[in-house]
């Protein structure tokens, strides 16, 4: 047994394998964080990031067009209610 022993010393001492050893807690980690995400998306659309606050609670209140130029216009708002903030996009129907 001391051929075993030296070999799994010696792989104790290289780096990338007691980096190995920590890929399946973080394939774990990372598969929950994704299903926890997938979990708020859950067939809505998301809200945007609000440019003044910066938080994701911008929303598309209502839409008009198109326009002469084929253009629709969005009205925006922020959810948040310490923000509030309005914006007016103007898009490219698709």
């Amino acid at each position: 047994m001391g051929v075993l022993d030296d070999v799994r010393k010696w792989l104790n001492d290289v780096p990338l394998w007691k980096e190995l050893g920590t890929i399946p807690d973080r394939t774990a980690a990372l598969e929950k964080k994704v299903a926890a995400l997938e979990e708020q998306l859950n067939g809505k659309y998301p809200a945007d990031i609000c440019l003044k606050c910066g938080s994701r609670s911008m929303r598309a209140r209502s839409s008009f067009g198109p326009n002469a130029k084929g253009m629709m216009t969005q009205m925006w708002q922020c959810q948040d209610a310490a923000c509030n903030f309005h914006e007016e996009r103007l898009i490219k129907p698709k």
